[in-house]
């Protein structure tokens, strides 16, 4: 995965389902098809992904983290908002987190068109 780099990423949210008194939520994060990062302890899947297939292109890319960070275990499994309910085990799965969003696929796309944007608008 790369990392995204940034003129249309510029800040992040935290947000949690059982937080008392959230103003923010996460349909209305997702109604601007926003980057997403999920902790995944308790997740209920099939509803996340009811909300995201109603906000996210089908082919919206997904990437399941597992064990981040340790490089003997860690594996990532990637997918789409349109397939991952049928394509991914999620049930199961390794310590985990799941990420949602364009800036899985742009990596160094994203640099060079940044690079380009800089140069041209001083």
């Amino acid at each position: 995965m790369s990392p995204p780099y940034g003129w249309d990423t510029n800040s992040v949210i935290l947000t949690a389902a059982d937080w008392e008194e959230r103003t923010d939520k996460n349909e209305t994060l997702m109604s601007h098809q926003a980057s997403m990062a999920f902790y995944t302890m308790f997740l209920d899947y099939p509803a996340l992904f009811k909300d995201l297939n109603r906000h996210y292109p089908a082919d919206t890319p997904v990437a399941v983290v597992c064990n981040a960070g340790d490089l003997d275990k860690q594996k990532i499994i990637r997918s789409t908002v349109g397939k991952f309910l049928d394509e991914v085990k999620y049930i199961g799965l390794p310590v985990h987190m799941l990420f949602v969003g364009k800036f899985l696929t742009a990596g160094q796309a994203r640099k060079e068109a940044l690079m380009n944007v800089l140069e041209t608008h001083p």
